[in-house]
């Protein structure tokens, strides 16, 4: 199966992978979520949650797509493979997720 993630959806997995790490926190509480890619990097994350920022690298962010995954459509992570994936031409980031049997 292959599911495509845009922009929006990326940024709610960061949401609730950023949550995840304080107890009590809600996706809804992280603001300033900020996707980033440059060449020599790849893909990063930033969110913040209770005044403290949080960086994401690349596997972070592959992560967070298989946390929200498992936890909103209970897919098993180790059956998920994610290609994140930037759209020069929208400035858009998205994600192209194949989920294995």
């Amino acid at each position: 199966m292959k599911l495509l993630f845009d922009n929006q959806d990326v940024t709610d997995a960061i949401c609730v992978y950023i949550a995840d790490q304080y107890e009590g926190g809600i996706p809804e509480m992280v603001d300033d979520v900020r996707l980033c890619y440059t060449p020599s990097i790849g893909f990063t994350a930033i969110g913040e949650i209770y005044g403290e920022y949080n960086n994401l690298t690349e596997q972070d962010m592959i992560d967070a797509i298989s946390t929200y995954l498992q936890i909103h459509h209970c897919f098993i992570p180790d059956c998920i493979l994610v290609n994140l994936q930037y759209h020069s031409e929208i400035q858009g980031f998205g994600a192209e997720i194949i989920i294995e049997r």
